[in-house]
């Protein structure tokens, strides 16, 4: 269908200007392309305080629901560079579970969440506040790296400032 005969089926009494002047789109490439950042900036920014939320509220199914299958958790204690390395959503679900365990009233406070959209990531940073079974009392600053696809965390790479 041409323009021309698109204008006659939506009018058909009216005569068309065929020298009248196109409005401009209301989005250009270079907008809509900002629009769409700024859409996954907000949704990765929404998936961090939700995580926050779920950690704070010690909710395992809450928190692996925002996880990919194939996700990856790096700890920063362990045995490698990179500290202790947790592959799978069963593998990290159980890592995560031995946290709560050894801070049975674990709290991650003072949120602040930044967002690269272009790259999925995100960066949550926190101060832990917590008791051990021993009752030692934690608070330690620190941060987690997270990577996302398809909306779901692939990566959380965490890190804290050493308390001596």
């Amino acid at each position: 269908m041409t323009v021309r005969q698109f204008c006659q089926w939506m009018a058909p009494a009216a005569k068309p200007d065929h020298n009248q002047q196109l409005p401009e789109p209301l989005l250009n490439e270079g907008s809509a392309r900002a629009l769409i950042g700024r859409r996954r900036a907000m949704d990765i920014r929404s998936t961090l305080t939700d995580l926050s939320d779920a950690f704070n509220a010690h909710d395992l199914d809450r928190i692996m629901a925002l996880f990919a299958d194939d996700c990856i958790l790096e700890m920063p204690r362990g045995s490698a560079p990179w500290g202790a390395r947790f592959e799978g959503k069963a593998s990290v679900r159980q890592a995560l579970a031995s946290r709560f365990e050894g801070l049975p009233d674990v709290h991650y406070g003072n949120g602040e969440h930044f967002v690269d959209a272009s790259a999925k990531t995100g960066i949550s940073k926190w101060t832990l506040t917590g008791t051990t079974r021993d009752g030692l009392q934690k608070e330690v600053h620190g941060c987690d790296f997270y990577t996302f696809r398809d909306g779901k965390v692939i990566r959380k790479d965490s890190y804290w400032k050493i308390v001596e």
